[in-house]
Order: C-alpha cells, then structure tokens, then sequence
C-alpha cells in the first residue's frame, strides 16, 4: 500500500504498515511542503525506488520487513485471496506504536505501546512473547 498526498493536503500516518509498492511508499504533490506528509510510529518497507517522495520520515519509523501473515505482492490481483495482515510474533511492527495512546484493547501481553498495522489497537493484534502487560493504561 502506497500514500499520495494531494495540494496543500496535510496527511500524519501513525501506527500504519506501508509495504510492497511498486513506487515510494509516501508521496506528495511538488507544490506541497515535504512537513505535510510525515509517517511517525509506522513501518516503512520495500517502496520501490524510495522510501518517501517530497515527504517525510519522522519519529519512530521502523524500515524492516513488517512481517505479515499473508499479504499480496503489488501486481495481485484485487482482491487477493488469503491475505491476513496480522504482524507475525517477531514482527518489527508490534510495540512501536505512538506513546501514551490506550493499548488495553489489544490482548496479554501488550507491551504498553500500540502494535502498528491494520489490528492496532484491537483485541485481534498480535502479542509479543514475554513482553512487558499494562492491564489499567498504557504509558
């Protein structure tokens, strides 16, 4: 998945897993300032020529494979059949979420930080083995 921010559009993308595109990950339009479109607390992996065209990568970006259970490479077809954008256990993506938003939802153990990707914040994301559980609020 890919994000194009169109004229004097102001985009913040949190908690979000952009992989697998066949151009950059995060891109904005040339009249825009680069501060307009800003990834923070995500997962940024394999974008193609580069990782953000006129955008900006800001704090907490991880740039690995997120790991997913099952995902489409960018040429399948829509829809894809059997895809499952879970992170796996040994994903990257989980505990890097923003600090100080509510993780509570997501099950035992939490690590008091929100996982990125398509389940964060739900009881459907994935758990870290062994990580740290915040039962009343996340830090």
């Amino acid at each position: 998945m890919a994000l194009q921010a169109g004229n004097k559009t102001a985009v913040q993308v949190t908690n979000s897993v952009l992989s697998g595109t066949s151009a950059s990950c995060m891109t904005s339009d040339a009249e825009n300032a680069a501060t307009l479109l800003v990834a923070q607390w995500s997962v940024l992996h394999d974008c193609g020529d580069m990782t953000t065209d006129n955008a900006t990568v800001g704090a907490a970006v991880v740039q690995e494979n997120p790991k997913l259970v099952s995902a489409c490479a960018y040429s399948s077809a829509i829809p894809c059949p059997g895809v499952d954008l879970h992170l796996q256990a040994d994903s990257p993506g989980i505990d890097v979420g923003k600090p100080n938003v509510n993780c509570i939802d997501e099950p035992a153990p939490n690590g008091c930080r929100l996982n990125t990707g398509a389940y964060a914040g739900t009881d459907s994301t994935t758990p870290k083995p062994g990580a740290e559980h915040c039962a009343d609020a996340c830090p």
